[in-house]
């Protein structure tokens, strides 16, 4: 150092670290800038010394602190600790780490999963010999803190409203959740070994079953976390073992999760999943990562020989059934929020990205199912979205030149006569309806008038808003006339 402090070194430390509660914001975040200075200053003998108290001081900061900016600051200062720490001293605040994540308060296990944050940034690659003693503290945190509802086929809870002291509560776990699956997440970006290496499979398949359960949690935060981590892991399935698996050929014995039973595990996760898609509520970055999770499910199935006669009930599943699924998700964007394309824009891209995966043969076969949604936003003249079009006619483009445009336009002519016979057939009973039965055709009737008239009402409020903001507020009206005789005269 330039200037000895001596004895004053404790005081000045614990000063500032005073100072990490001023009430105004630019003396915290001074504060925490001058300890980070004084981490890069003072010798490594020193901070040893120190380096447990303040640390576990800021990281208390960092869970507190409502500022972005400087929690922020805060990470940088506590990584900037751990940097100038021994490995000695790194092993202690490791002890400190997993008494915090066994803890009962879920603060304290918010914290320790920060401090493996910060850890992990510091240590890189060299944080591979503390997974044995982490990844099994965070999977036994998820466990307590997660869903009791095993995923299959999970629905989305319907949001109970809480107390003040209910909300603090459940806020405490949401933020405890989502900083265990960004941790998780992080280990796997770091440390991708860890999910094929023999003795940590276990662990990983009930991950994998916890984060599926994740998937009915009310948290948006906390889905997408355990859908970010459901990729990570499905793509290091392997689709040949699953295809032999089916066959009967191979018995995968190391590894649960899809390998057990891949054609049950395989359904309830696209089912898990779809059931995320809702109208108008789901937003683009979820949309997209449900997408290349279906894809990677998808690449798993392309193995799978195609049955045209697969029905709902049967068991065996294939891209076929997949596809159905995305179908319906498609359908119900259509029928509940036509406004939005996002549900359809993602399953679009889905679409195309399995055509990508599928030979001239399997492709002849999925046509008509990949088609049919596609051929109702080219011929639909009501809601026509140029984004959306632009992604379906790219779609038809792809198959017609994979499979050729005489097999193309004939997909296309049969589902095209389809449709105008159910049409046809709508009328016919409508007809008939009328007849047999008029009071029914009537009140169908008055509910059609009725759907029209509130559409147009909402349609008249949409152009009264547009109109309101065209006025300018403060100006006076002229007449048209009088704006005349005063360019006339003007002139």
């Amino acid at each position: 150092m330039g200037y000895p402090l001596g004895p004053n070194v404790e005081h000045t430390i614990q000063f500032y670290i005073s100072q990490l509660e001023y009430e105004v914001l630019s003396g915290r975040e001074s504060a925490v800038m001058m300890l980070k200075t004084m981490f890069l200053s003072f010798p490594a003998e020193l901070l040893n010394t120190k380096g447990n108290f303040v640390f576990l001081t800021l990281g208390i900061r960092l869970i507190n602190e409502q500022s972005p900016q400087c929690r922020a600051l805060v990470a940088e200062a506590l990584e900037t600790l751990l940097s100038r720490l021994n490995k000695n001293y790194r092993d202690e605040l490791v002890n400190l780490i997993l008494v915090l994540l066994q803890n009962n308060k879920l603060n304290h296990r918010e914290l320790g999963a920060q401090f493996i944050k910060r850890l992990i940034n510091v240590e890189k690659k060299t944080f591979t010999r503390r997974v044995d003693q982490i990844f099994p503290a965070l999977l036994s945190s998820l466990n307590d803190l997660g869903s009791e509802n095993a995923g299959k086929f999970v629905r989305l809870k319907h949001i109970v409203p809480l107390d003040e002291q209910g909300e603090e509560a459940q806020a405490l776990k949401d933020h405890s959740l989502f900083q265990t699956l960004n941790v998780l997440r992080q280990i796997f970006e770091v440390c991708p070994e860890v999910l094929t290496c023999t003795k940590y499979l276990e662990m990983v398949d009930e991950l994998a079953y916890s984060l599926q359960s994740l998937l009915a949690y009310d948290h948006q935060w906390v889905r997408f976390g355990a859908l970010e981590l459901l990729g990570v892991i499905l793509s290091c399935i392997k689709p040949h073992t699953i295809y032999r698996i089916l066959k009967g050929e191979e018995s995968e014995m190391s590894h649960r999760f899809m390998y057990s039973n891949p054609s049950a595990q395989a359904r309830s996760l696209v089912l898990d999943m779809c059931t995320q898609l809702m109208p108008g509520e789901t937003d683009d970055a979820t949309a997209q990562l449900i997408a290349q999770n279906l894809l990677i499910i998808g690449n798993i199935l392309s193995d799978i020989p195609l049955k045209t006669d697969n029905a709902d009930n049967n068991k065996s599943i294939d891209l076929i059934w997949m596809l159905r699924r995305v179908r319906y998700v498609i359908q119900s964007e259509v029928a509940k929020s036509p406004k939005s394309i996002v549900l359809r824009k993602n399953m679009f891209n889905l679409m195309e990205s399995i055509v990508d995966l599928l030979n001239d043969n399997a492709l002849l076969c999925l046509a008509p199912s990949i088609l049919s949604p596609a051929l109702r936003e080219l011929t639909d003249k009501d809601h026509v979205n140029e984004d959306l079009k632009q992604i379906v006619e790219r779609l038809g483009c792809q198959i017609k030149a994979k499979i050729g445009k005489e097999q193309y336009d004939n997909i296309c002519f049969n589902m095209q006569s389809k449709i105008e016979e159910k049409r046809r057939l709508r009328r016919r009973n409508n007809a008939i309806e009328k007849i047999n039965n008029p009071s029914l055709a009537a009140k169908r009737k008055l509910t059609e008038k009725n759907r029209k008239r509130e559409a147009k009402r909402r349609k008249s409020d949409v152009l009264k808003q547009q109109n309101s903001k065209r006025t300018y507020s403060g100006e006076k009206k002229i007449n048209r006339k009088t704006r005349r005789l005063e360019d006339l005269f003007q002139s």
